[in-house]
């Protein structure tokens, strides 16, 4: 109480009790200390949930603190680097070398002097990694870090690490492919840094590995969601859904941060398909048909997750060709075709409606010009109630396409209502809230169309409108 009354750091040697302890209880105290600050990332905690007694070997073998004075250096440029550091408190600059300019970085992390927590720098946060290529393969440090103010780091000794895991199967072999992934990941980078960007490398990582480990690791961090479902509000149903898309390889789970408020992250693999017209307008899609869950909005350009093919997750070129052969058919002819083109790589971080987790959906995007569309066949609007007809002529359906433009396309699990629009900011309004009852009101239009259609009646028969 007396030394955080002072408002200083407090660092392990700075209790004077240390030195009574007995040597059992000082590393039991040290271990459980480590423990709590290696906690803060989900590969940690993954071998902690496979083999608690590797965690044990990893805290007590191969961790310790180390207290910096300012300006003392933590690691040079150009230096073989066989440790990786976590900050735990002060403030580090880091000057990043690998580049004729110098970058530098302020690396600040919350100290016990609450009074300064707001001048702390946006995304730099307690718990960073650095060099934690270190762990993973033979590493050059990149830059030079040195400590502004009093600071304290936990040092993780890659030889100790291997040598703590080795006799333990199930873990050797995890770690083992995660550093096959994390090798291939930064030879395929554009930049290397000694700045680990946490749930990023982590996510990008675990996706490079093998299936077996994506099954091991998913199944973690489901538990973990199950523990505190009650948070998220997932139902039975919605939780079996999760368990066969990640069967089915469609998406995996990662872990988060110890100090992130979601449980977890659900990852994505996307290929989608911007079809252009010769107008420039791109193929979207409105509405999503199903006897499950009837019509709900799905404003979204043409896209599959990627699955699993043999024994192998596809990849974007497979995906896009599959895509186009499952649910493009209608715009392939003998007279037209899809000149492809791509991919780019334009990820992106959502809430999925259906599991109401944070999802990170890594999209690949192809392009393609679409040849003579005459011979799509369009929804006729026969059939439609006064009550939808008056409410199509106000003025709340302008952002809507006319009935008589849109047509179906049929996919393996479902169909969509398609209609060309002039481009993705068209289709973020109408995932607005304001866009979202325009829909709903358009969707009970194309109901009543599609009843009175004969040659879609079997996709009506057993369906309704629900928005979620």
């Amino acid at each position: 109480v007396r030394m955080a009354s002072t408002r200083k750091h407090v660092f392990v040697n700075d209790a004077a009790a240390m030195g009574m302890l007995s040597h059992t209880l000082h590393s039991q105290l040290h271990e459980e200390t480590c423990r709590g600050h290696l906690f803060g990332h989900p590969l940690f905690r993954i071998i902690g949930g496979m083999q608690e007694r590797v965690l044990s070997k990893i805290c007590s073998k191969s961790a310790c603190f180390k207290v910096l004075l300012p300006h003392d250096e933590l690691f040079h440029s150009q230096v073989l680097c066989r440790d990786a550091f976590q900050i735990l408190s002060g403030v580090l600059s880091y000057d990043d070398c690998s580049h004729s300019f110098a970058s530098q970085f302020h690396l600040r992390t919350q100290s016990f002097d609450v009074s300064r927590v707001d001048n702390l720098t946006p995304g730099l946060e307690r718990n960073r990694w650095l060099c934690w290529a270190s762990l993973w393969c033979t590493w050059t440090s990149m830059g030079t870090c040195k400590a502004l103010e009093s600071s304290e780091v936990l040092v993780l000794n890659a030889d100790r690490f291997s040598h703590a895991v080795r006799i333990y199967g199930p873990a050797r072999s995890l770690l083992h492919a995660y550093a096959a992934s994390f090798v291939r990941k930064i030879v395929a980078a554009p930049r290397l840094t000694d700045l680990e960007q946490h749930l990023g490398d982590h996510r990008e990582v675990v996706w490079g590995m093998s299936r077996e480990y994506q099954r091991d690791i998913s199944n973690l961090a489901l538990e973990a969601l199950q523990a505190q479902r009650w948070r998220f509000r997932l139902r039975t149903k919605a939780l079996v859904k999760l368990q066969s898309e990640m069967v089915a390889g469609k998406s995996i789970l990662v872990e988060t941060q110890g100090d992130d408020v979601e449980v977890v992250e659900r990852v994505v693999a996307l290929t989608a398909l911007k079809v252009y017209r010769s107008d420039g307008c791109v193929l979207a899609h409105l509405l999503r048909i199903s006897k499950e869950d009837g019509m709900t909005p799905w404003c979204h350009f043409p896209a599959t997750k990627h699955r699993i093919e043999g024994d192998h997750l596809e990849n974007p070129q497979e995906a896009v060709r599959r895509l186009v052969q499952e649910s493009l058919g209608v715009l392939m002819t003998s007279e037209s075709s899809l000149r492809i083109t791509g991919p780019e790589r334009s990820d992106v971080v959502e809430r999925s409606e259906r599991f109401r987790l944070r999802t990170h959906y890594m999209r690949h995007i192809f392009t393609a010009e679409a040849g003579p569309l005459e011979h799509i066949p369009t929804l006729k609007p026969r059939g439609i109630k006064r009550r939808e007809a008056s409410w199509w002529k106000t003025g709340s359906a302008s952002l809507l396409p006319k009935i008589e433009d849109c047509f179906l396309m049929e996919g393996p699990d479902y169909s969509h209502l398609c209609a060309w629009v002039v481009g993705e900011d068209y289709l973020a309004n109408l995932r607005t809230g304001a866009g979202r009852r325009d829909l709903f009101s358009f969707a009970k239009v194309v109901a009543e169309v599609l009843k009175n259609d004969c040659s879609n009646r079997r996709l009506t028969t057993s369906q309704f409108v629900r928005f979620s």
